[in-house]
């Protein structure tokens, strides 16, 4: 899919208007702001608004008997290896302006084909006493999954929309902060703004290596918005602000290519790895039943670290170790009962790669069964919605 042009942009603000009235504005003109990398557009005055409410965003919306404890997991889009965690090493311009960052090249695996994935960071500037005034490129990272998720988890609220037939989600900056600390995971306003712009600045090109799937190239996020570019420059909380998510987001919602995940234990752990780990297991391992061995979800060292995104280290004890913090912090969540290992050497006795035996615990394992019966009821509306349609269309053909 080709990124949006600075047309499609400006439609889309002036259709996401409408859908800020419900705050009850009492002002006759706002000024709606639209970051997309350097660009800002300013629009006062709005005639065309295109929005609309698709069933399939109402049972996105669903959570398993109403759970406030669960969100959704989108299919591809939640396996792409997007966020880099650790810290980069930025390299200095010849005039010493800004720090850059290079384009980041990942290979992952994903229904048995290989996708090639290049990331190209954001570059803001720096407003933070070190390097103040400076242009500094970031990459997304473990911040930015978690004000991602959470801002997910606030679509499931009620607080989305399709404008322009792209997923939309509008929210107050403090709505945001709330969410991510009710998790533990304390972020500042200003922490939270500089993770929005860098979702807006980030460019993901997606393809895959057998060339069987279109292109996609687009932004994290599409598009960022907000009402009253004032509040927006002066850090208030209560600034109205709109997210338009990335298109395998919006496609995802469409298909019904979605499944509950506990997005309250995933929130809870603090290694990427944990919530990766978590994630893959609860969309992937459909299977999964109470007594061994089919509690048992197989998985290579080798995998973990071409899929997920974790830093790799030359020397495979400290991969190992990653790993292992990972293990400990499941299993303290009650996640995972045990974890068995078997090796695979090479010549002269040289370990190559590790199986991990993932032994599920009947907490997980019971979830991934609510969460198939959940999947299945989605199912059944969504075939049901795709046969009106097709009746629709068909009686207007005649």
């Amino acid at each position: 899919m080709e990124q949006q042009t600075f047309g499609e942009m400006k439609e889309l603000v002036e259709s996401a208007v409408d859908s800020f009235n419900k705050y009850g504005s009492d002002k006759k003109s706002e000024t709606i702001a639209l970051r997309k990398k350097k660009n800002i557009i300013n629009i006062n005055s709005v005639k065309k608004i295109k929005k609309s409410r698709p069933p399939q965003l109402d049972l996105f919306e669903m959570q398993y008997q109403g759970n406030p404890a669960y969100s959704n997991t989108i299919e591809l889009y939640d396996f792409i290896p997007k966020y880099y965690y650790g810290y980069p090493t930025r390299k200095v311009s010849e005039d010493g302006e800004y720090l850059y960052l290079e384009n980041l090249e990942r290979k992952f695996v994903f229904n048995d084909k290989i996708h090639e994935l290049t990331i190209s960071p954001a570059r803001l500037k720096c407003k933070r006493r070190k390097n103040k005034g400076k242009m500094i490129d970031y990459y997304p990272s473990k911040r930015e999954e978690i004000v991602e998720d959470a801002l997910r988890k606030l679509l499931l609220d009620g607080k989305g929309h399709f404008i322009n037939d792209n997923v939309t989600i509008f929210f107050t900056l403090n709505e945001l902060r709330k969410e991510i600390e009710s998790h533990g995971h304390g972020y500042d306003l200003q922490s939270i703004k500089d993770s929005l712009d860098i979702c807006i600045g980030s460019n993901l090109d997606l393809r895959c290596s057998d060339n069987s799937v279109p292109l996609f190239k687009n932004n994290l996020f599409s598009s960022l918005g907000v009402v009253g570019r004032k509040d927006w420059l002066e850090i208030g909380g209560d600034a109205r602000c709109f997210v338009v998510f990335h298109s395998l987001v919006t496609s995802g919602i469409k298909e019904g290519k979605f499944r509950q995940v506990d997005y309250k234990t995933c929130m809870s752990y603090t290694h990427p790895l944990s919530r990766w780990l978590h994630k893959r297991i609860s969309h992937n391992f459909i299977q999964a039943e109470y007594c061994p061995p089919r509690n048992i979800y197989h998985l290579n060292l080798s995998t973990i670290l071409r899929d997920s995104g974790i830093r790799v280290s030359r020397l495979l004890k400290h991969n190992m170790e990653t790993v292992q913090k990972t293990i400990n912090e499941m299993v303290k969540k009650g996640s995972l009962d045990e974890v068995k290992l078997e090796e695979t050497k090479g010549r002269k006795k040289k370990l190559i790669d590790v199986k991990f035996n993932f032994y599920l615990s009947p907490k997980f394992v019971g979830k991934i069964k609510d969460f198939n019966a959940h999947k299945k009821l989605i199912n059944n509306k969504i075939y049901e919605i795709n046969r009106n349609n097709h009746m629709n269309l068909a009686n207007k053909l005649k």
